[in-house]
């Protein structure tokens, strides 16, 4: 089977690191790769942008990892999980908020508005289908965290809460 979330007696093999570990890691690799031949063989501004996108990847997972494992502390193992569908789409965050609703959640780790990149998933109907139909629930809300300013943002004729990552994780209650 190709859908997997953690909650509700289904598992992935999914790991969670602390983020200080997983910040020494990356300083790690980042050392290893700037004393690597070929990598000095490149650019500074090629070398600048490998580096920016491996330090924007890692950042961004571990924001995605904070803001599940906050949920999961918040609202308990049972009620907040991770989705990857059967048709390639992930949702790094589902809460169930109520008897038969659910929150979706994307974590991104930029400070700006990309409305058609950041909600493809949130947005994608086939996707969205998948999802009510594996877990049973109805959306309620479509949320994505980001390190930008809190707004609501109209996509593909859906409202999208677009909230700062710092008020969210301060005051979730405000948000769900």
């Amino acid at each position: 089977e190709a859908t997997h979330y953690i909650g509700k007696g289904k598992h992935h093999n999914n790991i969670f690191v602390l983020p200080g570990l997983r910040y020494n890691q990356l300083i790690e690799t980042f050392n290893t790769i700037i004393e690597d031949d070929i990598f000095k063989a490149f650019t500074k501004k090629e070398r600048n942008l490998i580096l920016e996108k491996l330090k924007s990847d890692v950042y961004g997972q571990l924001m995605e990892q904070v803001v599940l494992l906050s949920m999961i502390t918040y609202y308990g193992r049972d009620k907040v999980y991770k989705f990857n569908g059967a048709t390639g789409g992930e949702i790094d965050c589902i809460i169930e908020v109520g008897n038969d609703e659910i929150d979706l959640i994307e974590v991104k780790w930029n400070e700006y508005i990309y409305q058609e990149e950041q909600c493809r998933h949130l947005c994608n109907i086939t996707f969205i289908e998948e999802i009510q139909n594996t877990l049973g629930y109805q959306i309620r809300k479509k949320i994505l965290i980001y390190r930008g300013v809190d707004s609501i943002q109209k996509v593909a004729n859906e409202d999208v809460e677009y909230i700062n990552v710092n008020n969210f994780l301060a005051t979730p209650k405000k948000y769900l």
